[in-house]
């Protein structure tokens, strides 16, 4: 079997049909539909159910509300396919997209890794985002370069790995974190993937959810975990990234200071720390995208992390 795709799922109800049968329509017969049903309230169940009555290759997993680094992590313990491919259940999948993609990891020589482009759809338009160029040769470090910068992104649907990958180096999801699980496993296959190829394609459809964990207020948890997160980056950071990081640690953790509600927190005030730190120490390099260039420049220049007023 060559993939196996898992996909989690919440109370997602208004979006799994739609999800699990753009796969399952696929022209290819060489893959396994993992779905883990994080402990749903809704109809989510009796949906993937009614699916599962005629799909054979659909694997339907259920456990207590964990989240969905768990429920990926299900799915990976699960899996039996040569590449896992993961979707999120309010996303879908265009035809042909197994199909053309096992083709293209033939012609390539099998790689452990590949990155693809995506659609973006929000208010029923779609826009195309193109993935950067990888040529199958580029170093460990460089592959760090390019996920802190933010020319990778953190995100695992946009990426096919080899699933021997995460058995032999022991990569799992982080359970129990709720914001940054996709940036330490997307740094962690980075880093040990030994060849990673660009699928010049975009077959993935990511719904822009207004529901979205990102457009939400801002929890106490989010704060701990993304200060957990950045501090496990900055310790497995390769020196010669660690400049980059820095870019990567404001972008990360600038939504997180500017709409927590309690400004007294005590966390907050960690993250701001970490923040604080890396705008002093950054330099600006004409390497980085244009907004990231203004967006520090205005950050060292106003010298203040008082980014909704006083505090």
């Amino acid at each position: 079997m060559l993939f196996s795709v898992v996909v989690p799922a919440f109370n997602a109800e208004r979006s799994i049909y739609k999800c699990l049968n753009s796969i399952l329509n696929q022209a290819f017969y060489s893959f396994e539909v993992i779905v883990v049903d994080d402990g749903s309230t809704d109809n989510t169940k009796n949906i993937i159910s009614e699916i599962k009555a005629k799909n054979k290759n659909l694997i339907y997993l259920y456990q207590e509300n964990r989240g969905v680094s768990a429920a990926r992590n299900l799915g990976l313990e699960t899996c039996k396919g040569e590449y896992v491919v993961f979707l999120d259940s309010d996303d879908y999948v265009l035809d042909n997209y197994l199909s053309e993609l096992a083709e293209f990891i033939e012609r390539t020589g099998y790689p452990e890794g590949i990155l693809l482009g995506h659609w973006r759809s929000s208010n029923n338009k779609r826009r195309e985002v193109k993935p950067y160029h990888l040529n199958g040769r580029e170093t460990h470090e460089e592959k760090e370069a390019l996920l802190f910068k933010g020319l990778i992104n953190n995100c695992p649907w946009d990426k096919v790995f080899k699933r021997e990958l995460f058995l032999l180096e022991n990569i799992w999801f982080m359970d129990g974190i709720t914001v940054g699980e996709d940036a330490l496993v997307t740094h962690a296959l980075l880093l040990n993937s030994k060849s990673m190829q660009s699928f010049d394609k975009s077959f993935v459809v990511y719904v822009d959810n207004a529901y979205a964990v990102t457009k939400s207020v801002v929890k106490e948890k989010q704060l701990i975990d993304i200060v957990e997160v950045l501090n496990i980056l900055s310790s497995n950071c390769k020196d010669v990234n660690r400049e980059y990081f820095e870019l990567f640690l404001i972008n990360s953790s600038l939504h997180y200071v500017k709409n927590y509600p309690n400004r007294d927190s005590v966390y907050l005030s960690r993250l701001k720390r970490l923040l604080e730190g890396s705008i002093h120490r950054v330099r600006l390099s004409l390497k980085w995208r244009v907004k990231d260039i203004l967006k520090v420049f205005v950050l060292k220049v106003n010298n203040t992390l008082n980014l909704r007023g006083k505090d």
